[in-house]
């Protein structure tokens, strides 16, 4: 069996004045070789129910002229070349690697108006197709007046849309929602079906159409008509993270991608990865098509009670930051903290004394590897790819679990 690996990679990783992590990064580390798929993170819709490129988005995908030292194969960009930034950089990973893409719209920054593009059938076929139209047929528009875009520019870079709206019919950060949600997202699916395929017919091609989706009964009763929408969904990804952190109240710790429910945790509702995906098995969605979402960065409390190693203890306040990539937060292990293992939940923690942060590491992997193949799941899922160690430590066992 050929398992889907699904590696999200954020905008915000490249800016060369900061984190610095390039498409180069990934085929450094040799993580590229690892994944089947690779999903830019994130497509912006905009407030007349559109896809659409801000000035900065433009700049970072596809007008940032790569010298010799951030690009993939050492060759710089020049500055009148139609594709340039991110957007070229992922074309030439692909012709090395073999990778299929997806541009992932929404998240939880670029939400906001996803329910106003869904609500009829007039905004949901010009959604579609302003989105086909900027990714897929690649008419990229030419921004500050810079030389690259223009009709045809940005083709190839894409192999389908990914959409990761955050959430249909309840709320999420300052998102836009309504009841008929629920089943408008399904329309939107379809719609976004009809005119892939259409796409696919006059370029020769299949077009993958896949989201990321919420996995509790609370965001699936009130968003997802199961499983009725993976009849238009190649697959989706679960995500199975985020499942607990500092903006609960009461503060308490707990692990944020448990495979499994710890009976000794004392959070309600109850939250794991096995129940999340059984809330979509049991409603009749086909296991090849979800894949467990994984997490590549921790989240952290402060001023927790000094008890049981720190695991579902009080605390007074998140860390700052709230979260922090794997590849620093493994090196706290030499730096005063001690790592503890849930053997029930299937899941690490690390504690000092007063600050515990929940991270999956190695061991962890493993675990989500052997589960997926337990519940005969279509693959893993990661954000993001910039979160892993420089010797691309939690790629590397997820390929070997995997296997």
């Amino acid at each position: 069996m050929t398992y889907r690996k699904v590696g999200y990679f954020s905008r915000g990783a490249t800016d060369f004045t900061g984190e610095d992590f390039q498409i180069r990064s990934l085929d450094q580390k040799g993580s590229a070789a690892k994944l089947s798929h690779l999903h830019y993170a994130f497509g912006d819709v905009s407030s007349t129910g559109e896809c659409q490129f801000t000035a900065d988005d433009a700049f970072h995908d596809y007008q940032k002229l790569y010298d010799a030292a951030h690009s993939l194969d050492g060759v710089a960009d020049q500055p009148n070349q139609p594709l340039a930034g991110t957007s070229n950089q992922i074309k030439k990973l692909k012709a090395k690697w073999g990778l299929r893409t997806a541009i992932s719209i929404g998240g939880g920054s670029r939400s906001r108006y996803f329910s106003d593009a869904a609500l009829t059938p007039a905004s949901r076929e010009r959604f579609v197709q302003s989105c086909i139209d900027l990714y897929l047929k690649g008419n990229l528009p030419q921004l500050s007046g810079k030389p690259q875009g223009g009709t045809g520019s940005g083709v190839g870079v894409f192999d389908g849309i990914d959409l990761d709206w955050e959430y249909p019919g309840s709320s999420g950060n300052n998102t836009i929602y309504r009841p008929e949600d629920r089943q408008n997202f399904t329309l939107l699916l379809k719609e976004f079906r009809r005119q892939l395929d259409l796409h696919g017919q006059q370029t020769g091609k299949y077009y993958l159409l896949t989201a990321a989706l919420a996995g509790s009964t609370y965001r699936i009763d009130r968003g997802y008509e199961l499983p009725a929408i993976f009849d238009y969904l190649d697959w989706a990804v679960v995500m199975t993270y985020d499942l607990h952190g500092a903006w609960e109240t009461p503060l308490k710790t707990n692990h944020q991608s448990a495979l499994y429910l710890n009976p000794a945790d004392p959070a309600t509702p109850a939250r794991s990865s096995d129940l999340y995906i059984s809330n979509f098995v049991n409603s009749g969605v086909n296991p090849r098509q979800l894949v467990l979402g994984a997490p590549f960065y921790s989240r952290g409390w402060t001023g927790v009670t000094n008890a049981n190693n720190g695991l579902f203890q009080d605390a007074t306040a998140g860390t700052t930051s709230a979260a922090d990539d794997y590849r620093n937060i493994k090196n706290l292990q030499n730096n005063g903290y001690t790592r503890y293992w849930d053997g029930t939940a299937k899941a690490a923690w690390l504690f000092n004394g007063s600050t515990f942060w929940t991270f999956d590491d190695p061991q962890a992997m493993t675990e989500k590897a052997t589960f997926v193949k337990l519940r005969s799941l279509g693959g893993i899922g990661i954000w993001a790819m910039d979160g892993d160690d420089h010797q691309g430590s939690l790629m590397a066992t997820i390929d070997s679990g995997l296997q």
